[in-house]
């Protein structure tokens, strides 16, 4: 029995071509699925925006100035320490990433509704902070997603993790486009904005689903802290425990050398 067959999946993946197995594995399809929601609020102030803008009759030199919105994406290091640090209250039962993953998509959802009830031809600025807004909001579900997706995969599922966050990225950038543009001819943008909302959905679920813990079953982070503060202290203690029992030994030894003398 050679080594292929001893680690062939004892499932329905035994019948898939050995290249295709690791795809097909709960860590990286969870990595697709936080990657279709962390790709669609991109297209939302994309290429989807300025098509509102241009039927809306807005100049071409306004609607190149949204593209400012992206830039908020380039400053998400500015708060990303909130994101790894601060303990949501109630949600944080949940678990650091799951908790910061429903909240920020509940933001996703509320920045990408706001900019559905915006008039672009009644208030350029009100639309131009709506989509800010959105790019803050998709910018820090981002954070949530590319931490999460860390500590879900193991060492040897970052590169096919990786690969299927990409495809998930893609697909749901260009399927929210493109279901915006197809609502938006029928039902109007204000639809089919609140429609595309639910693509943070995925995400949510999967982490719901998943949980805090790595499906792989390794250590949350806060147990791997505890675990690397209990090594580090055990030398210390062994050392000790080792220079309590050598002075004990170095007294037994002076006190028989005093008892031998007198005697």
């Amino acid at each position: 029995m050679n080594e292929a067959t001893i680690s062939a999946p004892s499932d329905w993946r035994r019948h898939l071509p050995e290249a295709i197995r690791p795809y097909t594995e709960g860590a990286p399809i969870a990595a697709f699925f936080v990657g279709v929601s962390s790709g669609f609020p991109y297209a939302m102030i994309g290429a989807t925006l300025t098509t509102r803008l241009a039927q809306d009759g807005i100049d071409k030199k306004s609607v190149t100035a949204f593209s400012l919105a992206f830039l908020v994406y380039n400053l998400k290091f500015l708060w990303a320490w909130i994101v790894d640090g601060v303990r949501i209250p109630v949600l944080g039962r949940l678990g650091q990433r799951v908790s910061w993953m429903l909240v920020a998509g509940v933001f996703v959802i509320a920045a990408v509704a706001n900019l559905a009830l915006v008039d672009p031809s009644a208030s350029l600025l009100r639309t131009a902070y709506a989509a800010v807004l959105v790019g803050v909001a998709g910018a820090t579900f981002d954070i949530v997603i590319d931490a999460y997706r860390i500590e879900l995969l193991k060492p040897e599922q970052l590169g096919v993790g990786a690969g299927m966050s990409q495809y998930g990225w893609r697909i749901g950038s260009v399927a929210a486009g493109a279901l915006a543009l197809v609502l938006a001819a029928r039902v109007g943008w204000e639809m089919a904005y609140l429609a595309c909302a639910a693509f943070a959905l995925p995400a949510m679920l999967t982490a719901l689903i998943a949980g805090n813990r790595s499906v792989t079953g390794s250590l949350s982070r806060d147990e791997e802290s505890e675990k690397r503060s209990v090594q580090s202290t055990a030398p210390s203690r062994n050392s000790s425990s080792a220079r309590a029992l050598s002075w004990s030994s170095s007294s037994s030894s002076c006190t028989r050398s005093v008892t031998r003398s007198v005697s």
